[in-house]
């Protein structure tokens, strides 16, 4: 990204690159089955945290607080890793 000096209405003018990835890219798959109440995160990545600091895991102990409340489910957040983290 870059910023350009401001113009003479004090606006300034950008110059991005935006790159769109082909795979390989990451995939991620999301189940939900009856069971025990809780969130089962897959990945083959051993890097990558398993709790609530993996925003996968985060998002989807939200999504079962606020649309299934009272289910007992589990859900299975699989994540095909093939991008470097913070890619």
């Amino acid at each position: 990204l870059d910023v350009f000096p401001p113009r003479g209405d004090g606006y300034h003018d950008l110059g991005s690159v935006v790159a769109l990835f082909a795979p390989p890219s990451d995939e991620i798959k999301v189940s939900i089955r009856p069971g025990a109440r809780r969130v089962m995160f897959i990945c083959k990545d051993k890097t990558l945290p398993r709790g609530d600091d993996n925003l996968a895991v985060r998002s989807a102990r939200l999504y079962l607080d606020r649309f299934l409340p009272d289910a007992d489910v589990t859900v299975y957040v699989k994540l095909e890793k093939r991008l470097p983290v913070q890619a």
